[in-house]
């Protein structure tokens, strides 16, 4: 168990007011229900039916990822207010163990220009995700704060990129949470 925060149910409800949640992937609909993703570089697929996180029918593949390559995800017109978001949110699920000193980098950018920094899932600890376990999507919240973005800046653009040599994963469900 991972406590990501608290949330207040008030009575006669049976969903948080106001707690909402917008997605960036579910099944590479793309724009306008989801982002547009393009893999860049030979490690990624963004519209792979491989290993899907039920219900998605589609899934991004990552396979050898070598250092550098990434999937994008980019929102279909307009930008997006980090500062009116909590946590990105996304599921991952690991075809082996990563060797150590590799991982995934995940970081925000505006047309091309990474907006704070990025932020690391590595083998074995971050984010409560570990490498080791091959058989189930892990869910992976990060507070958009541990990004370092700027209040009040406005990005378009959602980047996974391999890091430290070839690995191997399945990223389903992102979602941006308030």
């Amino acid at each position: 168990q991972l406590k990501l925060g608290m949330v207040l149910v008030t009575n006669g409800t049976t969903a948080p007011v106001g707690a909402a949640n917008t997605t960036i992937y579910a099944d590479n609909a793309g724009s306008p229900t989801e982002w547009n993703c393009t893999d860049v570089g030979t490690g990624f697929v963004c519209n792979s039916t491989t290993n899907p996180k039920p219900p998605s029918t589609t899934d991004i593949e990552g396979t050898n990822v070598p250092n550098g390559d990434y999937a994008q995800l980019q929102i279909g017109t307009g930008t997006i207010n980090l500062s009116n978001f909590d946590m990105l949110v996304l599921s991952i699920r690991s075809k082996a163990t990563w060797a150590n000193n590799r991982g995934l980098q995940v970081g925000w950018f505006s047309t091309g220009v990474l907006k704070g920094q990025n932020v690391a899932i590595n083998r074995t600890g971050t984010w409560g995700f570990t490498s080791t376990n091959t058989t189930d999507y892990q869910v992976i919240a990060i507070p958009i704060a541990n990004f370092n973005v700027p209040l009040g800046t406005t990005v378009n653009q959602l980047r996974i990129a391999g890091f430290g040599g070839a690995i191997g994963m399945y990223i389903d469900d992102i979602f941006l949470q308030n």
